[in-house]
């Protein structure tokens, strides 16, 4: 269930809330009871938000009422925070220089905790679907908003991730792994390392699992993907929180990946990896079954020769992959 400010709801009842203590709950109760009266459907809807009766009741009936408001008011006057909660909507450099600071008061962190649960679940979910590493790690720096009974709601979608990409590296290998390379692309070129080094210790187990598996496959393809390789293990060396066995065996193999790289780019190659000439090699195959197809129809005595697409994508996806990993050297 999204947050619905109580805010909104003294607005349009036209309650004065500056003094809490001063609120009048029982004309309050009667004025949202009417209004509640009007709606055909049961549902008080105000600037996009819905209200419904049983909730809003719960809310004004609480012990807690009159210091609630004050919580409630804290939101209102946070449009970033409020925007959050009540539509998943957020700027986390924005939020962060707005409201952040907020967590230091500790009444309030209790108070938001539940209600944020479910936002930074949402958050950290759309994230992680596009592999925004950066933005991610930056999310996770509000988990001192969450109490430790929130924090698996919180987490909920960060644990399926992390599950499937365990998944992921685990059954892959040198004969397999071509079929993932367009998600493996995402995890050469993301800043996965300092993300998963800021996991909370409840999901603390992870890094060392990630470490394990991503360690194996890179040694699996080190003759293939040197590049890949080396990307794979400049995000290893982040994680600081990894086991000292596995931080030794990252460093080690780092050393040798970095020497790998550098004596195939004394040794004049082209910088494109295996997996990106087998990936050209296919998209040759196709146009040329293509071209015979088409034109065999009409020329019996078909032959093949030079296609200016053909040149065009070839030419183009070797111009950008050496870009890349020129790039992600610098």
């Amino acid at each position: 269930m999204y947050y619905q400010s109580f805010i909104r709801l003294l607005h349009h009842v036209e309650v004065d809330y500056s003094i809490p203590e001063n609120i009048p709950v029982p004309r309050v109760k009667k004025l949202l009871q009417a209004e509640f009266t009007m709606q055909e459907d049961g549902i008080l809807t105000l600037e996009g938000i819905d209200y419904n009766k049983n909730d809003v009741l719960t809310e004004l009936e609480h012990p807690e009422f009159i210091a609630r408001i004050r919580y409630h008011k804290l939101i209102w006057d946070h449009n970033e925070l409020l925007e959050l909660l009540e539509q998943d909507a957020i700027d986390i450099p924005k939020s962060q220089q707005q409201w952040f600071s907020l967590h230091e008061d500790e009444d309030f962190r209790i108070f938001l905790s539940p209600l944020l649960a479910g936002a930074y679940n949402s958050v950290m979910k759309s994230l992680l679907l596009n592999y925004d590493f950066t933005q991610a790690e930056l999310w996770q720096r509000f988990h001192v908003f969450l109490s430790p009974e929130d924090e698996d709601k919180a987490y909920q979608g960060t644990r399926i991730f992390l599950d499937e990409s365990l998944s992921l590296f685990k059954n892959m290998n040198k004969q397999t792994y071509l079929r993932n390379m367009t998600e493996l692309r995402r995890w050469e070129y993301g800043s996965w390392g300092p993300f998963l080094n800021k996991l909370p210790d409840s999901l603390f187990y992870y890094i060392d699992e990630m470490a394990l598996y991503v360690i194996n496959f890179s040694v699996e393809i080190q003759k293939l993907e040197r590049e890949l390789c080396l990307a794979l293990s400049e995000q290893l060396c982040f994680l600081t929180r990894a086991s000292q066995e596995l931080k030794e065996i990252v460093l080690k193999n780092h050393q040798i990946y970095k020497s790998n790289v550098s004596q195939q780019n004394k040794g004049g190659g082209s910088g494109i990896s295996v997996g990106s000439w087998i990936w050209i090699g296919i998209v040759f195959v196709k146009i040329v079954i293509s071209i015979g197809t088409c034109s065999s129809s009409y020329n019996p005595e078909f032959k093949l020769e030079s296609s200016p697409l053909l040149d065009s994508l070839i030419r183009s996806d070797m111009k950008k992959d050496t870009q890349l990993l020129h790039q992600l050297r610098k």
